[in-house]
């Protein structure tokens, strides 16, 4: 929808989540949904978050680590 939310996009809140954690491993996607809930006024919308992760993926913004199974990392 264009109504103006109290947060911004899943793509910068799952940024921040990443970024948050530091550049190690990457994240899980349990993290990031736990530092989304926490930073920002967003319900726990798991498909949501799953949704932008994989279109993140496809668009190279994001990458899956290799060490750990659904773990995230930011591709820059």
């Amino acid at each position: 929808g264009s109504h103006m939310a109290s947060h911004p996009t899943y793509s910068e809140m799952i940024a921040a989540a990443i970024r948050a954690e530091g550049e190690g491993g990457g994240s899980s996607r349990q993290s990031i949904q736990a530092y989304i809930k926490s930073h920002y006024k967003v319900g726990h919308n798991k498909k949501e978050i799953n949704r932008v992760l994989y279109s993140l993926l496809a668009a190279g913004v994001l990458k899956q680590t290799k060490g750990v199974p659904g773990s995230w990392a930011l591709a820059k």
